[in-house]
């Protein structure tokens, strides 16, 4: 009964660390590394305590719609100008037996064209718009790169978690049954079983830095650099 239970840890045992060896190749294709590449997991960035600045978060997005109102701007400015002057004159001319007077008045194509009126509702109606879904882009923007710093403290604790349940394992319980095998006060059973706890607790750990590298590409995704 102790050989088939023996057989069947380690089978899982080997299925386990199957898991783990395809765990490491996808989180190593989160960094752009090729399957054949030797670099280890290590050779990723840091994982560290997430210090994302909001400064500046959004900036080339800001400045395009900055852009954008400085063009309509400029044309209501040009529609915003006071009305030019109506220009009169007079003039006069002999014809043969005759005396011409010429009396003439201008007047600008503004002072009375539904055209003017037409074009400068149409720019302020723009610029409305523009304001609103700056606005709106920014805010909802703001708001995921606000929901990703935060998953990725998130992540950044449950690593942290993980790890030093591993380092326990592995520090205290794994040389302690370890040392009670050998001493006949336990079984193999039981030392395969302590390993196995391992593996399971370094898996999640795989999971929990997977969970932490996604968050933070999408949040430098999100995140506008100059």
């Amino acid at each position: 009964q102790i050989a088939l239970e023996k057989e069947k840890l380690e089978g899982q045992l080997n299925q386990l660390r199957q898991t783990l060896s395809h765990s490491k190749k996808y989180l190593l294709s989160l960094g752009d590394f090729s399957q054949n590449s030797t670099f280890s997991c290590d050779d990723l960035s840091l994982i560290e305590k997430p210090n994302v600045s909001d400064n500046d978060a959004l900036a080339l997005t800001a400045q395009a719609y900055d852009k954008r109102m400085a063009s309509v701007q400029k044309g209501l400015q040009r529609y915003g100008k006071t009305f030019d002057t109506v220009e009169l004159s007079a003039g006069y001319l002999k014809e043969l037996n005759r005396d011409v007077y010429n009396i003439g008045i201008s007047i600008p194509l503004n002072f009375s064209s539904k055209k003017y009126e037409y074009e400068r509702a149409f720019l302020m109606q723009h610029a409305s718009a523009i304001a609103l879904e700056k606005e709106q882009l920014l805010g909802a923007k703001l708001r995921e790169i606000d929901y990703l710093k935060a998953k990725l403290l998130q992540n950044y604790h449950a690593i942290l978690l993980e790890q030093k349940l591993i380092d326990s394992h592995n520090n205290r319980l794994l040389p302690m049954i370890n040392k009670s095998y050998r001493y006949g006060e336990s079984t193999v059973v039981e030392y395969l079983l302590a390993q196995q706890s391992i593996n399971h607790l370094e898996e999640k750990l795989l999971e929990e830095k997977k969970a932490y590298y996604r968050s933070f590409f999408n949040l430098l995704t999100l995140q506008e650099k100059q």
